[in-house]
């Protein structure tokens, strides 16, 4: 998908932090972050999934530089059925994605927060979890 639209996709190798936490979720809430971040780029742009450790947290971050979104309406993302950019077709999906995503994250003692600079400077949505 990514190769169809020209976006690259690069993420870290090797082993990351480890935390306790349902496998199955963890990799539902980063495909979200991925898929939303592919969404939001065109032509000859880039998704980043990075991880690092920061104190007793683990952190995953998936950066683009594609479509961004207004710096006020980061947390207003996370509503049901919110849409940064409302003319997007309503077959691109639902509006609760991150929503569930955040609900998800919480339920594992951790967060998921949204940032951006204004529209067409990307977009930064970062997953944080407590330590094994």
């Amino acid at each position: 998908r990514f190769a169809a639209k020209d976006v690259s996709l690069t993420g870290p190798t090797g082993a990351g932090p480890v935390v306790i936490a349902d496998p199955d979720r963890i990799v539902e809430i980063i495909g979200q972050l991925i898929d939303n971040a592919l969404r939001a780029c065109e032509g000859s742009s880039s998704v980043a999934v990075t991880t690092e450790i920061a104190g007793a947290s683990a952190r995953l971050a998936v950066t683009d530089n594609g479509s961004g979104f207004e710096p006020a309406e980061a947390d207003l993302l996370f509503d049901r059925f919110y849409r940064a950019d409302a003319r997007r077709s309503p077959d691109i999906g639902s509006g609760i994605g991150l929503t569930i995503a955040r609900t998800l994250a919480e339920a594992h003692g951790g967060s998921l927060t949204g940032s951006s600079t204004g529209p067409g400077a990307g977009a930064a949505f970062t997953l944080e979890l407590p330590l094994a």
